[in-house]
């Protein structure tokens, strides 16, 4: 950033966005509810951010008093997530705001959709039949109805005669699929175990979430505990689809598609082609050298293994016993004295 900024100084001209998880309190974009949240810490770890908004001209697009995170234990909302653009880009902004309907399973923070007037180039993608949303009850009727008047099955008499039962039988196919199968556009957030079962419990679930971010304000709303129970219910139907579409496709693999199983099976844990930890390193303390790196996985599991549990440390040696040095003076007990003067006196005036 410091580098683009000598360039911006230079004369260059460059729009930046930014967005994300600043994990940072401040009440420029925080509800004011929030004011226990508004500590030194916190605004003194929040500066360096204020510090680049003014210094690279930044704007927030993204309204303030919006929530964006849903505490898991106390179910207050708060504003961690925010949306900062250049000063000339303010006006590209057609809307900017939460959408908690589409709040994804088992996460705390809102999604933000933003809508931008701006003119770029669409790929085009060709239609193609999504056989998964079709009604084969329908289409196996549908079919039954356009054979039924053929004749009885006999014995191919010649090439040419294949050719021709071939191709009607391409005719009626193809109809058939014409009139029942659904086409869509290939998307590259397509799941090959979606279903449309999945799709309607979906709805349910987005729905409910828009009327639990409504009344996120009454904790005792039955709306809290129905919008779990649909959300439980929605994570596990994805969950025994993904099941069961594995095995569905275990089961039909021909020969080359064991060694595509063989390959997702024994591969190592990754994420998109990256490892699920990145290569760790040890510096000298003093130095910053770097003295070690874990590459494999057993490799990283030692090191944070050794690094979260540390051997434990011999105990300290017992410091051994000095003799007590001789009193300098005698002590008496005041009170005792003066009490036991009292009472010997008072005796006396009784008696």
């Amino acid at each position: 950033m410091r580098k683009r900024l000598r360039e911006r100084a230079g004369g260059e001209e460059e729009r930046y966005i930014w967005l994300g998880d600043f994990n940072r309190h401040h009440p420029l974009w925080d509800e004011e509810c929030n004011t226990h949240l508004f500590t030194r810490v916190a605004l003194e770890a929040t500066q360096p951010l204020l510090d680049m908004i003014a210094n690279f001209d930044m704007k927030m697009a993204l309204p303030k008093d919006i929530p964006m995170l849903e505490a898991c234990a106390t179910k207050n909302y708060t504003r961690v997530d925010n949306v900062f653009c250049s000063a000339t880009l303010l006006d590209v902004f057609i809307t900017c705001n939460t959408d908690p309907q589409h709040r994804r399973q088992k996460t705390d923070h809102m999604p933000i959709i933003s809508s931008l007037e701006m003119e770029t180039d669409q790929m085009e993608f060709e239609a193609k039949p999504n056989y998964r949303l079709t009604n084969w009850e329908d289409f196996r009727k549908t079919l039954a109805d356009r054979t039924k008047d053929w004749p009885e099955p006999e014995e191919i008499g010649s090439i040419a005669e294949f050719h021709t039962n071939l191709e009607m039988l391409d005719i009626v196919i193809e109809a058939t699929i014409a009139k029942h199968v659904p086409w869509t556009k290939p998307s590259p957030y397509l799941k090959r175990w979606w279903m449309r079962e999945l799709g309607v419990l979906k709805k349910v679930k987005e729905r409910l979430a828009r009327l639990l971010y409504e009344r996120r304000a009454m904790n005792a709303h039955p709306i809290h505990e129905v919008f779990q129970q649909t959300r439980n219910q929605y994570s596990q139907a994805i969950r025994d689809m993904k099941a069961e579409h594995w095995a569905e496709w275990l089961e039909s693999m021909d020969k080359e598609g064991i060694w595509a199983a063989n390959r997702l099976v024994t591969g190592p844990a990754a994420d998109g082609g990256r490892n699920q930890v990145p290569t760790l390193q040890v510096k000298d303390p003093v130095t910053r050298a770097v003295i070690q790196e874990a590459h494999t996985n057993e490799e990283k599991g030692e090191l944070l293994y050794q690094t979260f549990f540390p051997k434990q440390r011999a105990p300290p040696a017992p410091v051994p016993e000095e003799p007590y040095p001789q009193a300098k003076w005698i002590c008496y007990n005041f009170y005792s004295f003066t009490h036991s003067f009292s009472l010997n006196y008072t005796l006396d005036l009784i008696l």
